[in-house]
């Protein structure tokens, strides 16, 4: 039986800081909560299920050759990991919470919006929920990904908890769970 492949891509990266709050970079939260999370779920599963990334390093890498470097993986899952932000009235900077997004009709849409509600629920923060885009590459140019908002940089009370070593465990420890279920394997819990 051939492993199951799941891509996890830390967005952003290298020249690309993506959003920035409090001193904080987005590509930096992005890559050390991702590391943490294909860390997990490779122990919960006892190696069932192969992680691979998009990058491991602070490099600028294209929309392209990421969807692409999935493909090449045999990845049975895209999952995209992202910090959100407002802008810069007071109104948006309370913006806070975690959000899914997907694209409508992408393949075994179902069960995706299952995987993104069921990540949702593992984030310790407020669920803005799923939401439908189709207007995103890595949403457009692979079936089966989910785009993940961990939650909002430019929110003083998210910030401080995207960028905790603690609360970057918890959440990593809790999505990898819920990876293994969607792939239906028990997460070997003893092993944390």
């Amino acid at each position: 039986m051939s492993k199951i492949i799941v891509c996890i891509d830390p967005g952003h990266g290298g020249k690309d800081t993506g959003c920035t709050g409090f001193g904080f970079k987005e590509k930096d939260i992005n890559l050390a909560f991702s590391k943490r999370l294909a860390h997990y779920i490779n122990l919960l599963s006892e190696g069932s299920i192969k992680t691979v990334l998009t990058r491991s390093e602070d490099d600028t890498t294209s929309l392209s050759y990421r969807t692409a470097y999935a493909k090449g993986a045999n990845a049975s899952v895209f999952i995209s990991i992202h910090c959100n932000a407002g802008g810069i009235s007071d109104v948006k900077k309370t913006a806070h919470g975690c959000e899914a997004l997907v694209k409508d009709g992408s393949y075994s849409f179902t069960r995706l919006q299952q995987l993104a509600n069921s990540l949702l629920s593992a984030i310790p923060l407020a669920s803005r929920g799923l939401k439908l885009r189709d207007n995103l590459y890595v949403l457009n140019n692979f079936n089966n990904s989910v785009l993940i908002e961990l939650g909002f940089l430019s929110n003083a009370l998210d910030a401080v908890k995207l960028v905790g070593k603690q609360w970057q465990e918890t959440t990593a420890i809790a999505m990898a769970k819920d990876v293994c279920n969607y792939f239906g394997i028990t997460p070997n819990t003893s092993l944390i």
